[in-house]
């Protein structure tokens, strides 16, 4: 059996940016992620140990937002790396991710620029 886990607009602040001065004092980011996972064994076990569990999957992210990167591109690929390869035992199969850099620094009024890769 297969479901979805929904994380949705975890607000985040990371040091990216294509300008030194974006690394340098950083930037506001949200994350939402939309993850294909194999219940089978949770759902029946009803043991989070069994589970896909979105706390330590929202940790990954904040751990791998610590590095410093130019493009939302390469953040992306990296959270999806390491999604991944620690999750695929916990039932991960796939899903999407999307990283929004909610000001950026290109002199329009918008509400972000995001990025969606699929796992």
């Amino acid at each position: 059996m297969t479901a979805k886990i929904i994380i949705d607009n975890l607000q985040l602040y990371a040091h990216i940016g294509c300008y030194e001065e974006e690394r340098r004092v950083g930037t506001q980011l949200s994350f939402s992620a939309s993850l294909l996972v194999d219940i089978s064994k949770p759902s029946t076990s009803d043991n989070v140990c069994d589970a896909l569990n979105y706390v330590e999957v929202c940790d990954a992210v904040k751990e791998v937002l610590t590095a410093e990167a130019h493009l939302l591109e390469t953040v992306a690929a990296r959270i999806a790396e390491r999604l991944k390869n620690n999750f695929a035992d916990k039932g991960l199969i796939g899903g999407t991710i999307r990283i929004t850099k909610c000001n950026p620094p290109i002199g329009q009024a918008l509400d972000g620029v995001a990025i969606e890769i699929n796992l």
